[in-house]
């Protein structure tokens, strides 16, 4: 009796192990990682930066009308912007710091106009006086006063008349640039004009205070001062025109079509280099 039990408990324990050795895990074969190749992006030319040629220009020319800039010295302050096809000459005055300070219009040789500026205790203009000859004399006409944005940018113009009245404003905003890229005029009638640019050296780039006498030499090539004017667009239709451009080596216009009221005009530029 005493074998049989030990047989059944030898039975048993031989079932037992076998059940065990049923439920081990099978062994499987390690999986080889995924390799990924590197994506190369396709090439690209990168667009070369810009000549630091200190180029200004000296002559801008078209079929009917030469207009011919002078500087002091070897600086890039203009001293005087001569229209041949009105008889008109501006001549600009600087003080014994070769800060602006004064801009004269003749025609025919006549003064018929001075502007003097002044300036805010960080030295920037921001009030411009004007003057007319009206016979033997000259009498005020009125002024405009200049602000600035958070970037020293000339951002608003107001124009009063020579009795302090308000008579209108002006609001210009910038690109990243310092490009003007649309201008809101305020006469009681709201005006706005649009403008994009190319991303070559502007005509006006190197030259001093070219934005400030932009304002009295009321010139449309005068526009392209960082890069150059392609578009101007607004509110009266009338007034848009763009313009098209060839290039020297240094990437300045040496050529402008301007194109306005299905009017085609070529200017040819002159540099110097300082």
């Amino acid at each position: 009796m005493i074998i049989k039990l030990r047989n059944m408990a030898l039975f048993f324990m031989l079932v037992t192990m076998a059940s065990g050795c049923s439920k081990s895990e099978p062994i499987v074969a390690p999986v080889p990682p995924v390799i990924t190749e590197p994506v190369t992006p396709p090439s690209s030319t990168p667009t070369p930066p810009l000549s630091n040629a200190k180029l200004v220009p000296i002559k801008i020319e078209s079929v009917n009308e030469t207009i011919t800039l002078k500087y002091l010295g070897n600086t890039a302050l203009i001293t005087s912007i001569e229209e041949n096809s009105k008889g008109r000459k501006g001549i600009i005055n600087y003080d014994n710091n070769k800060l602006i300070s004064g801009y004269e219009i003749y025609e025919n040789n006549q003064l018929i106009y001075f502007i003097d500026y002044w300036r805010d205790v960080n030295q920037r203009i921001n009030n411009v006086n004007q003057f007319k000859n009206k016979g033997i004399q000259f009498t005020p006409t009125g002024y405009y006063t200049l602000e600035y944005n958070n970037l020293n940018q000339l951002s608003i113009i107001k124009f009063y008349s020579s009795q302090k009245q308000l008579l209108g404003s002006k609001s210009l905003n910038f690109d990243a640039a310092s490009n003007i890229i649309s201008i809101i005029i305020n006469t009681g009638q709201e005006e706005k004009s649009v403008f994009t640019y190319d991303g070559k050296n502007g005509l006006f780039k190197n030259v001093d205070n070219a934005r400030l006498i932009s304002l009295e030499f009321n010139h449309k090539l005068f526009n392209s001062l960082v890069n150059n004017l392609i578009t101007k667009t607004g509110t009266f239709a009338n007034q848009d025109f763009n313009c098209t451009y060839e290039y020297n080596s240094d990437s300045f216009p040496s050529q402008i079509t301007l194109h306005e009221a299905n009017i085609k005009t070529i200017f040819k530029i002159t540099y110097k280099t300082l």
